[in-house]
């Protein structure tokens, strides 16, 4: 099949657009994950720091 002929269907872009929404929202989950695990350990940290100043 010569693509050039074919043009740019909807079945493109329907699979262009899923791509480009599973890439977003994989993107925003690995952040997400990343920001929750350094404000996790950043709690952590913290809360053994004020448990080292109390004692």
């Amino acid at each position: 099949m010569n693509f050039k002929e074919r043009g740019i269907t909807v079945g493109d872009l329907l699979i262009f657009l899923i791509v480009v929404l599973i890439a977003v929202f994989s993107i925003a989950k690995i952040r997400n994950e990343n920001s929750q695990k350094s404000s996790s350990y950043f709690l952590m940290n913290n809360y053994h720091d004020l448990q080292n100043k109390n004692n």
